[in-house]
């Protein structure tokens, strides 16, 4: 169900957290070979199913996110690129307690150069990475207190026990998603 979630929501991020949630999970738990390949093959032969679906059919719109990952010069992968080195700049001009909660795109409108606005095309909500959009908006005040946060996080389930792997993996899943993503 997760896999069919996340092939329709045409999302590269999509593919990329559940590769990295489901190993996670898998090498924290540990499980035997026969139940982990039966959990690999579901979810590959699922997200091959949408992949073979959307090459034959006529929707309108792509039904999965296998096609996006060709696209990693271009569009909104491009485009990042390019927010990132702004948003550098603006944490640059105010880097002890940054631009304020949703200011993303005041930073970077005082930041960008004109090629980089154009390639923005529809605005800069926020980051699309949660360590930068953290640096932007709460400075390196905020970003200490998030990575402290995030690095607590990360130690207490390391030293948990192993039946919590599936949550170490979901959490290791949105960690990715996060750092890609709003």
């Amino acid at each position: 169900l997760m896999s069919s979630a996340l092939a329709l929501s045409t999302k590269r991020v999509g593919w990329v957290a559940l590769a990295v949630g489901i190993g996670v999970a898998l090498w924290r738990i540990r499980p035997q070979r026969q139940r982990a390949l039966l959990v690999l093959g579901t979810v590959a032969i699922t997200l091959m199913t949408w992949t073979a679906i959307d090459a034959f059919a006529t929707v309108g719109r792509p039904l999965s996110g296998a096609g996006r990952f060709s696209q990693l010069t271009s569009g909104s992968a491009k485009a990042r690129v390019q927010t990132f080195t702004a948003l550098g700049r603006a944490w640059g001009e105010r880097p002890i307690v940054g631009w304020g909660p949703g200011n993303t795109w005041s930073a970077h409108l005082s930041a960008a150069k004109p090629s980089e606005l154009r390639l923005g095309e529809r605005g800069v909500g926020d980051a699309h990475n949660i360590i930068v959009e953290s640096a932007v908006t709460t400075g390196a005040v905020g970003l200490a207190a998030f990575l402290a946060l995030v690095g607590l996080t990360i130690r207490r389930m390391r030293h948990g026990p192993r039946s919590i792997g599936w949550a170490v993996g979901a959490v290791a899943g949105l960690g990715v998603s996060h750092l890609l993503q709003p």
